[in-house]
């Protein structure tokens, strides 16, 4: 079983909900969605380097379980971005590989 530990900054003075969440693994991957709820893009800060998986996917899910976009992770560490122009509701972003699915929750607003 994987332990999670959940990094999210949050000030009691602030108006909005923390922009950032990152998810950091017992085997140190982590996952970070930056602007969470989104507009037009979702930006995925990503670090995988103990992992061996070689090919890993990243899905955007709708409610339905419909593949809404999908990318291949070239590297184990980067950054990528996810054009959301034209969706609005909740999805799930799955990144699979071989030893390696980590899912995050995603509100995309209009």
């Amino acid at each position: 079983m994987t332990l999670v530990k959940w990094s999210i900054p949050f000030s009691l003075n602030s108006e909005y909900p923390p922009a950032k969440i990152e998810k950091i693994l017992e085997n140190n991957y982590s996952l970070k969605i930056i602007q969470n709820p989104a507009k037009d893009f979702i930006t995925v800060d990503y670090n995988f380097a103990e992992t061996n998986s070689d090919n890993l996917q990243m899905n955007l899910y709708d409610i339905t379980g419909k593949i809404i976009k999908s990318t291949s992770i070239k590297s184990k560490k980067g950054t990528s971005k996810i054009n959301c122009s034209g969706l609005h509701g909740f999805y799930i972003l799955k990144v699979t590989g071989k030893d390696i699915i980590i899912t995050e929750k995603v509100i995309v607003e209009y």
